[in-house]
Parts: C-alpha cells; structure tokens; sequence
C-alpha cells in the first residue's frame, strides 16, 4: 500500500493511500508532473494543502477513502442528474446537520483539490437547502452580506 503524506493549512498530517487520493485531480497531476516514484517518493515529500484545515481534510480523507476503488468522476458528471449513493447521501447530510457553512468549507476543499465527484455532491446539498429557504436565512448561515 503507497502512501502520500498531505499537510494541513494548520500543520496537521495525514498518511493517505494513493489509491485514494488519486480521486483529486490537483494531486494525480502533481505526482504525474513531477514523476514521483509512488512507493518511495510520494510519502517522503508532505504535500501543503494551503487553504484547507485539518478538520476539513480529515473528512475530504475519510470520502476519498471511501471511494478509493471507485473510478475517478470528472466534470462530466455535472451534465445530468447521477444517482447519489447511500453512504454519500449519509456522508453530507451528517456534515450538513452540524452546518452549512461545513458542507461549504468541504466544497472549497474539494474545489481546491479537484475532486469533481465531491464538488457535485456538495453543489446537491447547498441548492436544495438555498431553494427552500429566505433570503435573510440564507444570508445569515453564510456569514454573507448584502
């Protein structure tokens, strides 16, 4: 099993298996681009994911695992509708019960890292929510002004 080592913004590291993380685009090109031999190299250099706190990462983790034997969905996935998964369906709702602002924060992650599958899922959630609700909820949750 090959490892990658991913750095938190705030310092924290996780050990995380190629096979899953191959699910983010930013690091596929990045182990392509810079040849690294996967078995040896990949967990020897910690990759930064500037932007992205430890909180976040560790559940960005936790889903790339999940789906590391899946193969990769690319941005073809937002030209219909694709049925969602119990587990992902499980996944984002229990982010979603603790806010928001979560499912958001898993969406810059995803976004930064290109995970396309993730960025969908979490695009499903916050329009649902945006659609039935006020605007000045909407504003508030957000931490958004006008």
């Amino acid at each position: 099993m090959s490892l990658i080592t991913l750095v938190s913004s705030d310092g924290k590291t996780f050990q995380v298996e190629i096979a899953a993380i191959t699910h983010s685009g930013v690091i596929h090109r990045l182990i392509e681009d810079l040849n690294l031999d996967i078995t040896t190299d990949a967990a020897t250099y910690p990759i930064p994911t500037r932007d992205v706190t430890g909180r976040v990462l560790e559940k960005v983790i936790e889903w790339c695992t999940h789906h590391k034997n899946e193969p990769v969905k690319g941005a073809d996935i937002f030209e219909g509708e694709i049925e969602v998964s119990q587990w992902d369906h499980e996944f984002l709702r229990i982010i979603d019960r603790v806010s928001h602002q979560a499912v958001l924060e898993i969406w810059k992650a995803a976004y930064y890292l290109d995970i396309q599958y993730l960025i969908y899922l979490c695009c499903r959630v916050m329009s649902k929510w945006i659609v039935s609700q006020e605007f000045d909820r909407i504003y508030a949750e957000l931490n958004a002004s006008r």
